[in-house]
């Protein structure tokens, strides 16, 4: 190896221009991931690019300066499809505002027994180079970010930029984000390629996305957000996503997010599953409600199974009808309408 080409000291890391990292990751600590922070599209958009571009093993040096990331006009275009004139100055107006927007990580204190809160900022300096089709920005991450993306050894995500890049809300970006994040945790693995999340609360979902203060019904937040999101990541990933609502009383508390990976495949048709016979309890008590959630936890994994091995898979009528029984139990009115009408139209099609 020529002088010329030895690989830089520690020392001098920090004065690299890293323009393509070339592998097509974005890798985060899960914490970052966790944080909570409010971005436009094309914010996020940077953003992710950006975080593209680093990679995560490299050890910085002690000067505390993070390297710089030269992002053009061009890859920027390219990289999500984007036609319009005059984007050198729409990428510099985007990098102006996220140069301002700050993010909030969260650490557990076991001594008080509580979450901290530290609020940070993604970058530190921004720079232009504007010379027509070449134009650039060039951006450095703010020094206190490296222990989430820089040497990163345990508890971080890789996730495929080109995914991300599929989608088109900031919303729908975070949630890919966290079924990602879960797809990579041993206990959020329920075999035969189904994955399910922990619970979210319904408002620390809001509060990490810059919804703290908006959609107070959650039949709102799931019909303008929610929803759409859902849609969105099973229409352009690899992931299929449906979700289970957790209530208290009447009012929607928590979500639980149930996806498999279109790049794994199921090989054997799953079995039809067991279901609990119902107890002798007195008619619309606690104990039948508790019944009926674990009818309906079954009947949904299932369901989620037969799709991973047949995409074009469907409950058999008599279990869906069961299922349609269980919701009217709990009190599930949105999905038991929902269920009924695909049973109706499943019933029509069968008749012709």
């Amino acid at each position: 190896m020529k002088d010329d080409d030895a690989l830089p000291t520690s020392k001098s890391l920090s004065q690299l221009k890293i323009s393509n990292q070339g592998d097509g990751l974005v890798v985060q600590s899960n914490k970052l991931i966790d944080a909570a922070y409010k971005l436009s599209l094309e914010e996020m958009r940077l953003l992710y690019i950006s975080l593209k571009k680093i990679n995560p093993k490299m050890e910085l040096g002690p000067d505390g300066l993070m390297p710089e990331i030269v992002i053009s006009v061009t890859e920027y275009r390219d990289a999500f499809g984007i036609r319009t004139n005059a984007l050198y100055d729409r990428l510099s107006e985007t990098a102006n505002a996220l140069l301002m927007k700050p993010l909030t990580t969260f650490d557990w204190n076991a001594d008080k027994q509580k979450m901290d809160k530290t609020k940070r900022v993604w970058f530190t300096s921004l720079a232009y180079d504007a010379e027509g089709d070449v134009s650039s920005i060039k951006l450095r991450f703010s020094p206190e970010l490296r222990p989430f993306i820089y040497e990163l050894t345990t508890n971080f995500t890789r996730i495929e930029f080109e995914q991300l890049s599929r989608l088109d809300t900031p919303f729908s970006m975070r949630l890919y984000q966290w079924l990602v994040k879960f797809k990579g945790l041993r206990k959020s693995n329920k075999g035969d390629g189904v994955y399910e999340t922990e619970a979210f609360e319904i408002d620390d979902l809001k509060s990490k996305t810059g919804l703290d203060n908006k959609y107070k019904e959650f039949k709102f937040f799931k019909r303008d957000m929610l929803d759409p999101a859902i849609n969105r990541i099973n229409n352009q990933t690899d992931l299929s996503v449906s979700y289970k609502l957790i209530k208290e009383g009447r009012a929607v508390k928590k979500i639980v997010f149930v996806f498999i990976s279109d790049k794994e495949t199921v090989t054997a048709k799953p079995l039809r599953p067991r279901l609990p016979g119902r107890p002798r309890v007195v008619k619309d008590s606690d104990a039948e409600g508790l019944w009926a959630r674990e009818c309906i936890k079954i009947l949904e994994k299932y369901q989620t199974e037969l799709l991973a091995y047949d995409n074009k898979s469907m409950l058999p009528i008599r279990d869906a009808e069961k299922l349609v029984s269980y919701y009217r139990i709990v009190g599930d009115k949105d999905r038991e309408q929902k269920l009924c009408m695909q049973l109706e139209s499943r019933r029509m099609t069968k008749a012709e």
